[in-house]
């Protein structure tokens, strides 16, 4: 088992498996409250997790997979943000003492991420038109249709149009 424990020591986030290997995958992730001396086991980060953090708050759960995939989500269980690129699995997690950025490392890398707004919908289940909105106001890069390509489509950079309002990432 994997244990972490909120600042003011009132959340336990355990996750835990089957396998006693130190490098083994773990399958469940579970919440202690200790003041109300309950529990309840968190089922959306997936069942592969290497790694896993509650922030000093206890608001926002983050845990790192074997397929290389962080994930940020409210402690309540909602739907967590995906935060991808690691090549292999995330075995080393750690949140800024402010709760602004996540810092994720796996065999290759060291990420550092700035803290989703655990609030608002993850951008992996907003409907099409609403991401790509967002996307778009996000970058100046395109996919475009491209026939010369090989793929069909190329990237195309364009004029950054700004931010309307600066994210506050």
């Amino acid at each position: 088992a994997r244990l972490d424990l909120s600042r003011d020591g009132t959340l336990l986030l355990v996750v835990a498996g089957p396998s006693r290997a130190p490098t083994a995958a773990l399958e469940e992730l579970l919440l202690f409250d200790l003041d109300a001396d309950t529990s309840r086991r968190i089922t959306t980060h997936g069942s592969q997790l290497h790694s896993a953090r509650l922030s000093a708050s206890g608001r926002v759960i983050v845990t790192g997979d074997a397929d290389g995939t962080v994930r940020v989500g409210p402690a309540s269980g909602e739907v967590p943000h995906l935060l991808l690129g690691h090549k292999g699995p995330v075995i080393g997690l750690a949140i800024s003492p402010d709760e602004r950025w996540i810092a994720s490392s796996s065999d290759e890398s060291i990420s550092i991420w700035p803290m989703p707004d655990v609030t608002q919908p993850p951008l992996h289940t907003l409907p099409h038109e609403e991401l790509m909105a967002k996307l778009d106001a996000l970058t100046n890069l395109r996919v475009v249709r491209d026939p010369s390509s090989p793929t069909g489509w190329s990237e195309e950079i364009g004029p950054f149009p700004g931010w309307g309002d600066v994210p506050s990432w």
